[in-house]
């Protein structure tokens, strides 16, 4: 049987228009989806922007009812409805990336000008929330006078009165709508300029423009701030700076997702930091997330996760969320942190008198060679009041330099490259410190000669540790006995002593030339006590057992000729034999040694000898006037002429605390802290005293320097980036500077390098 279609009820004309009648009257008497909602203002009536990392400084803190709860309180199930799931950013629309790259460039012209909110800076019109927000945090444009007068017979200006107003009972109260701007000479009203409607009745547009008539100010003043236009938008605007926009639930969310980020970024930030410090490896086998073998980083943040709740978020996020945990993020955020603490030590080299370069060069595990850039200077710490409290000698490290080129002149231009690179100026160069390279202290042709080249002032130091180390090793070559064993044990213990003392970072040339003197004479006293050092020897052979007689030898004769008369004279005695042969020439050696290595040292502190306390104290007037006449002819640029009556000065008004100091860091300490009230009346000797303190004595802290280089880039990080390299070097050598670090700052930083997918 065939299956029968239903009838369908059909209508006629007629019918159908009583229906679509009925239909309408009943959708009208229906409410509307809007009643459900406030209805908004025109002024801000925007769409969602696609926020930037720049754009979101301009906001205020979030409040502390929309800020993240109490980690350790905090419920999951909030922290994941706050967490978006996508990877797209909150608008990704061709219209929002162009608004953003427009608001990008206006604030970027707006910060580099004098004064950012400047009306100049901005189109008359601005339809970007965000520029909005941005100036009213940074506040109306209120730059002190003096102002440019009209070229009219009035001569008429602006002036800073009109920034306040006065009451009658002289209450004083700001003018807080009221802007200049410097670069179009006019006054205009901020308020209206941002949230003005255009279209409403009685509204100004010579004040959203700018007014420079200045005849009758005061009236045009008061007649603006009593039109109903005006009172509107101060009500808009002080609502915006308040943050009550239509879309407040929307930028509460964003404030708090913001909240989420930032404290996301400041746990890796400060995981980072950490393991730089503490030259732990970060990478491993594997790059994902609860894998094994997948690095220190990852593993660190995989524990930490299991107490904090940001983190915890963090990795439950889906695969290929954006999280902030790669490689490629470690590197900027080692990067940002690493210039950071460079930033400080080039801020404090500039704000110092005089700095010196201190450059060694060593391989690495891939046989790259690395410069080690070190400067030295000397600063002068004050309190609070501005009181000099200490004068310190500092020797900080400022990063790894691949060099190319190991000639003298590929070295010295990798140097120059380094300085220029961190804004650093030649002509403030006083010193140099290398080793005995022939490459490095040539003097015809080695870095040091084409330093001296361009800036002669740039005085060259030999390290003093390396040529007490070129001592000891004169004195085994030529001796076998000593070559063989260090049977002479009290040259050593005076040498290290002195070298390590060499080696810290607050010694000055006077104080090692002092040193390596009383080694000397030491050495020399010793050559007479040979008794003493043989019952040492004998108490010390007993103690161990060992037999205290010298070994007697069949001693060899020469055999005569008929010709000659000469009688072959030899020690019969084992104990002479020994100490002729052994005990003196290697103390010859030593103290010879001593002597000739540091006549560089020694002509250093010649031309510095009119500021040793010792001449200071003993020279008379004429022989302190010629001495420090020379020494000002040689520093020209530094020392003024009046150097010498300076000099003078200064012995007469502290002779007695003169004598009493051992070096030039004492008399440092006593006219720049002690006396501080002379400093200022004798600058030139405070200058002399700083540029001689600012002279490298050793290159030790380039040498220490590659002990960490072992550390950080070892055979299983053998394939580490330069830059990297150099940044966890400087995280690592500077780790005091680190500590201090401002981690809200650095989280700032990260934001503004480039253009994020998250808020921070």
């Amino acid at each position: 049987m065939k299956d029968c279609k239903p009838s369908t009820l059909t209508y006629c004309g007629a019918q159908k228009r009583k229906k679509r009648k009925e239909e309408n009257l009943k959708s009208q008497k229906m409410q509307k989806i809007s009643s459900f909602f406030a209805a908004p203002k025109p002024v801000e009536n925007f769409p969602l922007p696609n926020v930037t990392t720049t754009e979101v400084e301009g906001c205020a803190q979030t409040s502390s009812e929309e800020s993240i709860e109490d980690e350790c309180g905090r419920d999951m199930s909030q922290i994941q409805a706050i967490t978006p799931t996508s990877n797209e950013p909150i608008n990704s629309t061709a219209t929002s990336q162009t608004a953003s790259t427009s608001t990008s460039s206006i604030l970027e012209s707006a910060t580099a000008s004098e004064y950012v909110t400047d009306r100049a800076n901005y189109p008359v019109t601005i339809a970007d929330p965000n520029v909005k927000r941005f100036i009213i945090s940074q506040g109306p444009c209120r730059p002190p006078g003096p102002f440019p007068r009209d070229n009219d017979k009035d001569k008429r200006c602006f002036s800073e009165k009109y920034y306040d107003r006065i009451t009658q009972t002289g209450l004083k109260l700001p003018v807080t709508w009221l802007g200049y701007s410097p670069k179009l000479n006019t006054v205009y009203c901020e308020p209206c300029w941002l949230f003005g409607d255009r279209k409403k009745q009685g509204f100004e547009p010579a004040w959203a423009k700018g007014i420079n008539k200045w005849k009758s100010l005061t009236t045009k003043i008061q007649s603006h701030e009593s039109s109903n236009a005006h009172v509107d938008s101060c009500v808009v605007y002080d609502q915006w700076r308040k943050k009550g926009t239509i879309d407040e639930e929307t930028e509460k969310q964003m404030r708090r997702e913001k909240n989420f980020w930032r404290q996301a970024l400041q746990r890796i930030v400060n995981v980072t930091l950490t393991m730089a410090m503490a030259n732990l490896p970060f990478r491993g086998h594997r790059e994902n997330l609860g894998e094994i073998n997948n690095g220190n980083f990852l593993s660190i943040i995989q524990l930490l996760a299991d107490y904090d709740p940001v983190l915890h978020e963090l990795i439950e996020m889906p695969q290929r969320s954006i999280k902030y945990l790669s490689p490629k993020i470690q590197n900027e955020i080692i990067q940002i942190l690493a210039g950071q603490v460079q930033k400080e030590i080039v801020s404090d080299i500039q704000q110092a008198q005089f700095y010196s370069i201190i450059m060694d060069t060593t391989q690495d595990i891939s046989k790259v060679d690395q410069l080690s850039q070190v400067f030295r200077y000397v600063s002068v710490d004050r309190a609070e009041n501005g009181r000099a409290t200490s004068v310190k000698i500092h020797e900080v490290f400022l990063g790894f330099y691949a060099v190319k080129d190991q000639s003298a002149a590929g070295i010295e231009k990798d140097i120059n490259a380094g300085i220029e690179s961190k804004g650093l100026k030649l002509n403030k160069c006083r010193g140099q410190g290398y080793d005995g390279a022939a490459t490095m202290s040539g003097i015809y042709s080695g870095v040091q000669a084409r330093i001296a080249e361009k800036e002669p002032n740039a005085l060259y130091v030999h390290c003093a540790a390396h040529n007490l180390n070129l001592v000891l090793q004169d004195a085994m070559a030529n001796v076998k006995e000593v070559a063989g064993f260090f049977d002479v044990t009290t040259i050593l213990e005076k040498v290290n002593t002195v070298s390590k003392v060499l080696q810290a970072k607050n010694t000055d040339l006077s104080e090692a030339s002092r040193l390596i003197k009383n080694i000397a004479d030491s050495l020399g006293q010793y050559r007479n006590q040979f008794e003493e050092a043989k019952q040492i020897a004998v108490s010390l052979a007993q103690q161990w057992g060992i037999s205290s007689q010298f070994e007697k030898k069949r001693i060899p004769k020469v055999k005569r000729r008929f010709d000659k008369w000469a009688v072959d004279e030899r020690l019969n005695d084992s104990e002479k034999h020994f100490q002729v042969t052994v005990f003196f020439p290697c103390l010859d050696i030593v103290t010879s040694q001593l002597l000739n290595r540091f006549m560089g040292m020694d002509k250093v502190l010649g031309r510095f000898n009119i500021i040793q306390p010792a001449m200071l104290s003993s020279a008379s007037d004429d022989v302190l006037f010629q001495a420090a006449s020379k020494l000002q002819e040689i520093y020209q640029e530094d020392l003024s002429s009046s150097f010498p009556a300076q000099l003078l000065n200064f012995r007469s008004a502290l002779e007695e605390d003169i004598q009493k100091s051992s070096s030039i860091s004492d008399l440092a300490h006593l006219l720049l802290v002690d006396n501080s009230a002379l400093s200022s009346t004798l600058p030139d000797v405070c200058v002399a005293l700083l540029l001689f303190l600012t002279l490298p004595v050793t290159v030790a802290a380039a040498e220490r320097s590659f002990s960490k280089l072992k550390l950080i880039k070892n055979y299983l990080r053998s394939t580490m980036s330069e830059q990297r390299l150099s940044g966890l070097a400087v995280l690592s050598i500077e780790n005091e500077r680190a500590r201090k670090l401002d981690i809200d700052s650095i989280v700032d930083t990260f934001a503004e390098v480039k253009a994020r997918r998250r808020v921070f």
